[in-house]
């Protein structure tokens, strides 16, 4: 590998390394093809400071109901000023994979590496911020109804069934601050 190859490919690990993560516990987010399988919702992250966040359970007309470290919370529709709610894990660590394995192939382009090694830099770095912000939708005050559909129960918190007996996902570690950076 020349000189210029193994910097481009260093400057890309390097930059690739630290770019996203998901927000939610990592044992707790299913990929896409296992949501649309699995009965639970998608993480719930308010920018309210006295709220850690969680899986959301529920969208009613005066509330959102998420499951926390506590149990089932209940935050007010008008105390979500902000925040975000993530469907799935977006695995953006494999768009990474990808560029990383396609910039190192441009060694074998010669000269042309000076052009494409770049092109595969930049281009990864595009599909890797696409991928990583497809599952997340942004909650503002209007937007509370839009992530119903991410939601345990999309149609609301359903008749008869009592906070306590809501379960959390089999296998999710609890949800603490060390678990939800």
């Amino acid at each position: 590998m020349s000189g210029t190859n193994r910097g481009v490919a260093l400057v890309l690990i390097t930059a690739l390394s630290g770019c996203h993560s998901t927000a939610g516990p990592v044992t707790w987010l299913a990929t896409a093809q296992e949501t649309e399988q699995s009965g639970y919702g998608g993480w719930f992250e308010p920018v309210n400071g006295s709220v850690s966040g969680g899986e959301l359970l529920a969208v009613t007309d005066d509330s959102v109901l998420f499951l926390g470290a506590r149990g089932v919370e209940v935050v007010h529709r008008a105390a979500v000023a902000g925040g975000r709610v993530i469907g799935w894990n977006s695995r953006a660590g494999a768009v990474n994979i990808a560029g990383l394995l396609g910039t190192l192939s441009t060694a074998s382009n010669g000269l042309f590496a000076f052009f494409t090694a770049p092109a595969w830099f930049i281009t990864t770095g595009v599909a890797n911020t696409t991928q990583f912000r497809h599952p997340i939708v942004p909650i503002g005050g209007s937007t509370t109804d839009q992530i119903a559909r991410f939601a345990r129960f999309p149609q609301g918190w359903p008749a008869g069934l009592r906070r306590d007996q809501v379960r959390p996902k089999p296998g999710a570690r609890p949800v603490t601050a060390s678990t939800n950076p």
